[in-house]
């Protein structure tokens, strides 16, 4: 892993951080940590290129993978197949939810 600052992003109430970017790893996988504000979510999509684990640090989140919905709290580990139709959504509306995401293979392979 190298030693440069990570990319970041911020949209209103949501945080995304790149722990280990898929140009580290040759595409093989990508981390990143995310937090979502209270009430803060993403609508039903679908991965085509890539299966992703959530590791959840704080808080709780929940949502919804091919039509069976999840609710999940710290410690907890959701796994969301590459091509299964989801959302995850904050499951509270007073306190932040953080999660570890590994997307296998990375984003951008």
């Amino acid at each position: 892993m190298s030693d440069h600052p990570k990319a970041g992003l911020a949209i209103g109430n949501t945080q995304i951080k790149v722990l280990v970017a898929g140009e580290e790893t040759s595409s093989r996988y990508a981390i990143t940590e995310s937090t979502y504000g209270p009430g803060v979510g993403v609508g039903l999509h679908r991965h085509l290129s890539f299966s992703e684990i959530n590791i959840i640090a704080e808080g709780q989140l929940q949502g919804e993978i091919d039509g069976r919905r999840f609710s999940s709290n710290p410690g907890d580990v959701v796994r969301i197949p590459k091509g299964s139709l989801h959302n995850v959504e904050n499951g509270s509306v007073e306190k932040p939810v953080t999660f570890n995401q590994h997307l296998r293979p990375s984003r951008n392979g």
